[in-house]
């Protein structure tokens, strides 16, 4: 089996992350498994561990390394828990949701062989900006 992390915000950005090694780190720095571009992730936001439950039973667990925004499991504020199917991970403003099936051959799916890189969220250029303004809104207000 294997256990997917799947996007439930509509935005193309986000790819589905097949969780194939025992540990993954999410984060904004270089150095992370999953890269999410994003000022609501923290450098080193959390990590995933793959556990054995019982056999032939896997879950996640997820833990929050002091970043700003936080986790939640299933909408609450968390420090650290374990993912079941059907669960709801947030990280910053990244929700996902966790499935276990079996891999399909040929299936276009993004692995966490190498970094990947996930584009910003949607509006995160406006609140990253020094002035407010988008570079499409450069209104000035004369008194």
């Amino acid at each position: 089996m294997i256990i997917r992390l799947v996007p439930l915000d509509a935005t193309d950005s986000l790819p589905t992350i097949i969780v194939d090694r025992p540990i993954l780190l999410i984060g904004r720095h270089p150095e992370c498994d999953v890269q999410i571009r994003s000022s609501k992730v923290s450098r080193k936001h959390c990590c995933v561990a793959v556990i054995q439950e019982e056999p032939g039973q896997m879950a996640l667990c997820v833990r929050d390394l002091d970043s700003t925004n936080g986790i939640r499991i299933n909408g609450n504020l968390s420090v650290e828990g374990r993912l079941h199917e059907g669960d709801e991970l947030t990280i910053g403003a990244f929700r996902f949701q966790v499935t276990l099936q079996p891999l399909q051959a040929g299936e276009p799916l993004v692995s966490c062989e190498f970094p990947i890189p996930i584009l910003e969220a949607p509006y995160d250029h406006i609140l990253d900006s020094p002035s407010g303004n988008s570079q499409g809104n450069q209104e000035t207000i004369k008194k």
